[in-house]
């Protein structure tokens, strides 16, 4: 997978996710109007993005597995 920021203003923390929802790659505070080449897409099935910081912050890692429950409500 590659991923760009052109137009984005503001960093952003990327998750490449697998199938079984296991973290299988990331990249911390991805500079705006950047293209960024990310997981072989073999690995890959699912990109996330979030605010910069929000990985460090959880801890997120390699190898770690998300948990995606439904909205309440």
């Amino acid at each position: 997978w590659s991923i760009h920021t052109f137009f984005m203003r503001v960093p952003i923390d990327v998750l490449f996710v697998d199938k079984k929802n296991m973290v299988v790659g990331l990249q911390h505070a991805m500079p705006p109007s950047r293209p960024f080449a990310g997981v072989a897409p073999w690995r890959g099935h699912y990109v996330v993005e979030m605010p910069a910081g929000v990985l460090a912050a959880t801890g997120t890692q390699v190898g770690d597995q998300l948990v995606l429950t439904p909205p309440i409500g």
